[in-house]
């Protein structure tokens, strides 16, 4: 693996891009959502979302179909699906989906408190709570009456409690405490979940941080707009707004400085996504809201289909128990006006609790669909890529193998060629220098045998001339004696 680090490439998220590949099939697209709003009854819809991923999930439920068992149903299959993927995650994947279940745990916390303060039983309360937001300490959230006293018994060791950090304070907790308190908490949420999108960068950054800085300036004019005419200041209410959006920090101060409507719209004048909005919603005053106006924004941040208002086409009845449908500060406000016209035109059609889940779905699915096709598709090119360079680098591996032998195979050759004719050679030489001696040898015997043979005659003839020279001195002195004495002697030399 050290050697050739490609190889490991996306081991870890691999699965879960799978699933999600699979999970895209199952999406509502722009035509159902459209098909949608034709529905007059719940048979009407379950008729239609037969065809899609989602009519398994009541094809057991009979003619009892119900909108709670609606709910109910796609609750728990977005639970299944949530809990499938962070099962199979590590970080920071892992992290990135806790940070999505933290928004449904403090909702769920301050539906508690709320609940708790207009006395409904904490056993009616908690099947009321959205299941990716449930945590082990969620029973005791009742029995605290402060926030401060929340935080220190309860919420400490839960994974809310850095985000309590700026929340914590001793005053009594009543309904407009809890939703103060909810959006303290928020505010510390989403500059926490931005902090961590920015830090890991890449894709993640390029599409999270635009939809948390989105969410936070949101929060920022609905939180503004609804505290006119409240005992909140400008301080207290600047308090609440999250600071790692684009407004921050001088639209945050100005928005601070706001006492009515005029002065809001004056600060989104200076943004020219926000002004657009607000331009928007003052056209159509009698329409939409502005909640919904930035809600049709943030559907299309999220690349869902635009065309499906949700103030316009559902019935949005507030939750038994859970301090009623408005409020005052978060930016998912119901006007009364607005419930009674939807009322008048879509009686009976959907509940806001079951298009906020299937919506909440739907949101989840594309984010994460968004996060990671960039990742599957990057993994597919380079992927591509690596086995183009593995053939290639394979190929040329091969052809250098080839090579290397073929070179080999000459050098050896050459080398035992080189041997053998080395061996010749100094055999040649040792035969020649062999040869050689053998025959300095015979000549030097030769010139020996010459020189001992010459000697042999030299000595021969001298002897002779001296013997030739005293016989004739001899022969000089006693002529007569001489030739008798010596005759026999010339006769042995003539021989």
């Amino acid at each position: 693996m050290s050697v050739c680090p490609e190889l490991g490439f996306n081991v870890d998220h691999g699965y879960l891009e799978g699933l999600v590949r699979g999970l895209k099939s199952g999406i509502l697209t722009r035509f159902d959502y459209h098909n949608l709003t034709q529905c007059d009854t719940l048979e009407d819809m379950k008729l239609h979302l037969q065809s899609t991923d989602y009519g398994r999930l009541w094809s057991s439920c009979g003619d009892h179909l119900t909108v709670s068992l609606m709910d109910q149903k796609l609750k728990e299959n977005l639970l299944v699906e949530f809990r499938s993927l962070r099962s199979h995650s590590v970080p920071p994947l892992s992290i990135f989906l806790d940070y999505i279940t933290y928004s449904y745990m403090i909702d769920n916390v301050v539906l508690l408190i709320t609940g708790v303060l207009r006395k409904k039983d904490i056993s009616e309360l908690l099947p009321r709570c959205h299941p990716l937001g449930v945590f082990d300490q969620m029973a005791a959230v009742g029995i605290a009456r402060t926030p401060s006293e929340l935080y220190c018994t309860i919420l400490v060791d839960t994974p809310l409690g850095p985000f309590f950090q700026d929340a914590v304070s001793e005053s009594n907790l009543d309904e407009m405490g809890a939703e103060i308190l909810r959006n303290k908490l928020y505010k510390a949420y989403i500059e926490s979940f931005h902090s961590f999108c920015s830090k890991l960068g890449g894709a993640t950054e390029d599409i999270m941080c635009p939809i948390l800085e989105f969410e936070a300036d949101c929060r920022a004019f609905i939180i503004t707009v609804n505290s006119f005419g409240t005992e909140l200041s400008g301080g207290e209410r600047s308090a609440l707004y999250p600071s790692c959006g684009t407004l921050h920090p001088e639209g945050l101060r100005m928005l601070s400085r706001a006492e009515d409507y005029e002065q809001v719209k004056a600060v989104a004048d200076y943004y020219h996504e926000y002004k657009l909005i607000f331009d928007d919603a003052e056209a159509e005053s009698e329409a939409k809201t502005l909640e919904d106006r930035f809600f049709e924004r943030e559907a299309e941040h999220a690349g869902l289909p635009a065309a499906v208002p949700p103030g316009r086409i559902l019935l949005l009845r507030p939750a038994e128990g859970a301090g009623g449908s408005q409020r005052p500060l978060d930016r998912r406000v119901c006007h009364a006006e607005a419930q009674v016209q939807d009322r008048q035109l879509h009686t009976d059609l959907l509940e806001a609790t079951c298009f906020t889940d299937l919506l909440e779905a739907t949101c989840f699915t594309d984010l994460l669909e968004a996060t990671c096709f960039n990742y599957l598709l990057e993994a597919t090119c380079f992927t591509y890529l690596l086995e183009a360079t593995c053939f290639t680098y394979f190929l040329e591996a091969t052809c250098f193998t080839y090579l290397l032998e073929a070179t080999c195979f000459t050098y050896l050759l050459e080398a035992t060629c080189f041997t053998d004719l080395l061996e010749a050679t100094c055999f040649t030489y040792l035969l020649e220098a062999t040869c050689f001696t053998y025959l300095l040898e015979a000549t030097c015997i030769t010139c020996l045998l010459e020189a001992t043979c010459f000697t042999y005659l030299l000595e021969a003839t001298c002897f002779t001339y001296l013997l030739e020279a005293t016989c004739f001195q001899c022969l000089r002195r006693t002529p007569a004696v001489a030739s008798n004495k010596y005759r026999f002697l010339f006769q042995w030399s003539g021989h």
